[in-house]
């Protein structure tokens, strides 16, 4: 008993948080499957530039063998024969290996790798924009519901209010029964109205909470008020995007990256120096020592390689052409989107405005219908039509302005701004 009511108090107490727009991009950056999937990737892109740098590390290895060799060789050198070989043999050894100078293959290996982990880290900064920008405007649905539920209560409680002001007006002979049959449909069209809005606030909370990979605790979100007036110089816009999108960064990253592995690929034919070092202990046969260390240096000098190196340059050749075209393709399409977002900001912008006059002027003609009605002079369908007309208007304010933030949202993550500027690396 005392669990079930420490829960329901838990409950109670998480239902009255307010939880604000920064809070759930938080939590969404944090608990993102996606997110993690690229930081994965980020850290693996890491330990390979860890791996072009051990082309110069020194290398340490132990050798251990033996073996059963028959027959046995021996040779007559004086008196008394020289044995060459043994039939049970054993060797152990130890060397040491230290490059020297690659001839460039240690620098443009750890090149390419250095610009391919830029290039992933880029990609992990455009993932988690992207769900900057799915959770706010998830954020924004929610709210927009909400809203709509509100708008369908005060509906019906009109609705019902009408239905009892005809029902008294029939009783006393001063309304038509028609009065009534149309409120009544009227009062059916506002609860359906209601349980929709109700519907879609419970699955745009779903959404929301979702993306933030956590359960619905009943918290209560932070009002977001509405943004400036769009911005007016969209050619500075434009160039902040180019500079700043991280798509077009990765790709950039991938181009030299891409660039930096054909000079790998044909640096495989340079040649190479290192130093060496190996002691040795096996068994003393013939004139062989049981100890023996060997000391020196090591140039080895590729001559032919049947035209491996030739052929890997050139596909890194095409790598690069490839990558260049996207990166071109990706330029246009930022453009082309920058322009289009631009465009859809302003008109909704403008939108706002026309809604409010709409609902300006819909009050009017609602206050001036329920004068007419009450006064005798008109009828209850011209009542009835001027509320259905007020409640459309006050929706169409409230698709505006949402439409307009949701807007301004994926405009923001178009040009780079905060919170989508750099947002991999604050994380």
């Amino acid at each position: 008993m005392k669990r079930v009511i420490l829960i329901l108090l838990l409950a109670l107490s998480a239902s009255g948080q307010e939880l604000t727009l920064d809070q759930a991009r938080q939590q969404a950056v944090k608990n993102s499957n996606v997110l993690r999937e690229y930081r994965a990737r980020e850290a693996e892109s890491g330990y390979q530039v860890d791996e072009a740098y051990t082309l110069g590390n020194p290398t340490l290895g132990l050798t251990a063998n033996t073996n059963y060799l028959t027959p046995t060789v021996t040779v007559p050198f004086g008196p008394v024969p020289t044995q060459i070989t043994e039939n049970f043999n054993y060797s152990v050894g130890i060397s040491l290996r230290q490059a020297i100078y690659t001839f460039g293959r240690l620098h443009w290996r750890t090149q390419a790798a250095e610009l391919a982990q830029r290039a992933r880290r880029e990609d992990l900064s455009r993932e988690q924009n992207r769900v900057l920008e799915e959770v706010t405007l998830a954020y924004l649905e929610v709210l927009k519901s909400q809203d709509r539920v509100s708008l369908a209560e005060a509906n019906l409680k009109a609705r019902q209010e009408g239905l009892q002001n005809a029902r008294s007006l029939l009783a006393n002979g001063a309304a038509p029964r028609f009065d009534l049959v149309r409120d009544e449909a009227a009062l059916a069209q506002a609860q359906e109205g209601l349980l929709e809005a109700r519907n879609l606030a419970t699955i745009t909370r779903a959404t929301l909470f979702s993306l933030m990979g956590r359960p619905d605790d009943g918290s209560q979100l932070a009002v977001v008020e509405e943004d400036e007036a769009p911005p007016q110089d969209l050619q500075a816009a434009k160039m902040r995007a180019l500079a700043t999108r991280p798509e077009l960064a990765a790709l950039t990253w991938s181009v030299e990256a891409a660039r930096a592995r054909i000079q790998v690929a044909e640096s495989e034919d340079n040649p190479s120096l290192g130093f060496e070092t190996s002691y040795q202990r096996r068994n003393p046969v013939g004139f062989n020592k049981a100890d023996q260390w060997v000391t020196g240096l090591v140039l080895t000098i590729p001559l032919f390689d049947g035209g491996v190196s030739e052929a890997r340059a050139g596909q890194a050749e095409e790598v690069v052409k490839q990558l260049e075209a996207m990166r071109d393709e990706a330029v246009r399409l930022v453009s082309l989107d920058l322009e289009r977002l631009s465009s859809d900001l302003t008109t909704r912008h403008q939108r706002v405005e026309v809604a409010r006059k709409g609902l300006e002027q819909a009050e009017e003609a609602a206050r001036v219908a329920r004068l007419r009605y009450q006064e005798g002079i008109s009828v209850n369908v011209e009542l009835l039509d001027t509320e259905s007309a007020l409640t459309r208007a006050r929706l169409d304010l409230l698709n505006a302005r949402y439409d307009y933030l949701g807007a301004w949202t994926r405009w923001r993550r178009a040009t780079s701004q905060p919170p989508f500027l750099e947002a991999a690396r604050e994380d």
